[in-house]
């Protein structure tokens, strides 16, 4: 099954658009459940939990919209072929990979609240729920261990995954990709919430690209398997690779 985010620049900046001028739209807000900038969100008419207030509020405004922000901003610098040099390539690719993780949080929120319409989500680009009569597949027991890290060329990282119980390359059934958090520390994390930074693929390996200012520092990085519904595995264990 295709990933429904494009891998193109001006698609998925497209995307981030139709997104935020929806939330713009003061009526939309308010419907959907966001009155006002960090307001608490209360739809007409529904009764959210409080950890679906937190989502549609505080994440939305703190989470996702700077991210989006960050990417437009890229996305317009990257625009100017004229001027364009690698370090603009390279900062577009590092914004989108974080903008294209809380589009795919976004959906998963939007979808699951009754009040938020098919035509909804087609507006802001995202793909429409389909009924469906199929078992939803579980989440593997397993997770993506890591069996080749390495740093071939300066500033980059690539990270080579296999099963944790086939040991086989390809993702176990059920499995759409694998979603790694990762983050650059002083010192070894006392939890995985320390690492802040997400990626998702679906096809081994995972190739970060760093600023030349973080050679010799060092990144931790854990990886668990993500269903077609969105849903988590197990974490692995996490795992340390010096920046070259």
């Amino acid at each position: 099954m295709p990933d429904w985010l494009s891998d193109k620049h001006t698609t998925i900046h497209n995307t981030i658009n139709l997104v935020v001028t929806f939330f713009a739209n003061e009526d939309d807000r308010i419907r959907l459940g966001f009155q006002n900038l960090g307001g608490s969100p209360t739809p007409i008419e529904q009764n959210p939990s409080p950890q679906q207030l937190t989502l549609l509020g505080q994440w939305y405004y703190n989470e996702f919209l700077p991210k989006a922000e960050a990417m437009n901003t890229a996305y317009n610098a990257w625009e100017e072929y004229s001027q364009r040099t690698p370090a603009h390539t390279l900062r577009l690719l590092d914004t989108e990979k974080a903008v294209k993780h809380e589009l795919r949080n976004l959906h998963r929120i939007l979808k699951a609240l009754p009040w938020v319409t098919n035509t909804d989500l087609q507006i802001m680009g995202f793909p429409i729920r389909h009924a469906s009569t199929h078992t939803p597949s579980p989440v593997p027991d397993s997770y993506p261990a890591a069996d080749q890290i390495s740093s071939p060329t300066p500033g980059t990282v690539i990270i080579h995954y296999h099963d944790s119980i086939s040991h086989k390359t390809a993702k176990p059934k059920g499995a759409h990709g694998a979603l790694m958090r990762y983050a650059a520390l002083d010192q070894e994390p006392t939890s995985r919430e320390e690492l802040s930074s997400t990626i998702f693929s679906t096809t081994s390996p995972i190739t970060l690209h760093f600023d030349l200012s973080m050679r010799g520092k060092k990144i931790f990085l854990t990886m668990c398997w993500e269903n077609m519904t969105g849903r988590h595995g197990d974490y692995g264990p996490i795992v340390s690779l010096i920046i070259g």
